[in-house]
């Protein structure tokens, strides 16, 4: 028989105030409101006796003692020594699930409010807080009701605590999902769950935790292996022969509608085919304003590696080459009205590191686009498709395609490039004009 504690609320009631027995819901003690103490009351397995010890000002602080005092009851009723029970030892060094949620939501309310007074750089609509608020919302009650109070101390895999969020946390939510999130009309689940876990991704990159280990990375960090993260189960995402182009016209309907510094970003990936994460790593030192070129490198101070080993240099069109000298001055003339240094990252985050959600800014330029085509998926590697097209349509042979796309097989460079049947009519014509009236 396990030993049963219950945490009490203290809760002003006029001049005075009243005791009230905090309600479990699915074995998680739900929070009351205007309580300003807790109290945690159990009966003594060892003496019988009825026992109401303080447990602070702090709910969660509340829950962690009442946890632990349960496990010491029922380790003392079977017979076992309290030095050796685990407890749970919250530290000033750790932060709740619940504080960690509410700093996020006050930074995505900031970020609205910068929104609404015209930042371009660090603005969020007010549309996508319902989304991120439910994300985190749904996460949260999730941990209450597993009993995980704390954010961990460091994202390297294997190193949290049973109370932390860990990867069998978030392996046994993704399970959890699949149970409980209905299939939608017109929607996939594992779409709807893929998005979830992105929207966790950007909370917990807010609190410095990368959720997935990066498969060129040497760091071990990441909470969750490379292929654990889920995906949507989309037909035509996987390998390179189902990605498509952007069409021309979506091409030109996203640029219409970009800013200055969406612009820069555009021409970037339309004009040198790298991959994301090739992009989120590119530093002004790799450009070569002289010789117009860019570097693809390895970044050990990042602890990234280029994909199979294939650096390469990449020419820059001019009209491009101008663009990235502006952006360098534009960013560099910040930094020193900010009083900061100049950023190495040619794209860097808010706080000038790794940006490892580029694909935020893509769909952000997207929905400004209006009657954007229904079905069109927005992904950056399409930008690599186009970039590999209109090179070979001007002349490029597909080996120094290959070269400048980093591939390690010239049998994946002509999957990128799509075919061209604008100018079948007149090259038929002139092909078969001898045969035939």
């Amino acid at each position: 028989m396990e030993s049963k504690v219950s945490i009490l609320a203290r809760i002003p009631e006029g001049d005075s105030y009243r005791l009230v027995t905090v309600q479990k819901k699915r074995g998680s003690y739900i929070q009351p409101e205007d309580a300003i103490s807790f109290y945690v009351r159990y009966t003594d397995a060892l003496t019988r006796e009825r026992v109401t010890e303080p447990a602070g000002k702090d709910f969660d602080g509340a829950r962690v003692k009442a946890l632990n005092t349960e496990t010491a009851q029922n380790a003392a009723r079977n017979g076992q020594q309290a030095d050796t029970v685990t407890a749970i030892t919250p530290t000033s060094e750790r932060m709740t699930v619940a504080e960690a949620v509410r700093q996020y939501l006050k930074h995505i309310d900031d970020r609205i409010i910068a929104w609404q007074r015209g930042a371009k750089k660090d603005g969020l609509s007010p549309n996508s807080k319902t989304t991120y608020t439910k994300t985190v919302k749904d996460f949260l009650a999730y941990c209450n009701d597993k009993n995980i109070f704390f954010m961990p101390k460091t994202d390297v895999a294997g190193t949290q605590e049973s109370s932390e969020v860990s990867r069998k946390v978030l392996l046994d939510y993704k399970l959890h999902l699949y149970k409980t999130l209905k299939r939608r009309a017109g929607g996939q689940q594992s779409e709807t769950i893929a998005t979830r876990f992105r929207n966790l991704s950007a909370f917990l990159s807010f609190h410095k935790i990368r959720i997935v280990q990066s498969r060129r990375a040497c760091d071990n960090r990441g909470l969750l292996g490379p292929n654990e993260m889920p995906v949507a189960n989309t037909p035509g995402t996987n390998g390179a022969a189902d990605v498509e182009v952007f069409s021309d016209e979506e091409l030109r309907s996203m640029l219409a509608v970009a800013d200055e510094d969406e612009e820069d970003f555009l021409q970037f990936f339309l004009k040198t085919g790298v991959r994301d994460d090739e992009a989120a790593h590119g530093e002004w030192s790799d450009i070569d304003f002289k010789a117009s070129t860019l570097r693809v490198q390895d970044k050990p101070h990042y602890q990234w590696r280029v994909k199979d080993k294939e650096a390469r240099t990449i020419p820059l069109e001019p009209k491009l080459l101008n663009r990235l000298k502006v952006r360098k001055a534009r960013q560099e003339k910040q930094a020193k009205q900010d009083g900061q240094d100049a950023p190495r990252l040619i794209f860097p985050n808010t706080l000038g590191g790794i940006d490892s959600g580029l694909i935020v800014r893509l769909r952000k330029i997207v929905s400004k686009v209006k009657d954007w085509k229904a079905g069109s998926e927005v992904e950056l590697h399409k930008f690599r498709k186009n970039y590999a097209t209109l090179l070979h349509r001007s002349g490029y042979d597909l080996r120094s395609l290959q070269t400048l796309l980093g591939h390690a097989n010239i049998k994946t460079t002509m999957r990128y490039v799509a075919a061209d049947l604008t100018k079948a009519a007149d090259i038929s014509a002139k092909a078969f004009g001898d045969f035939g009236d």
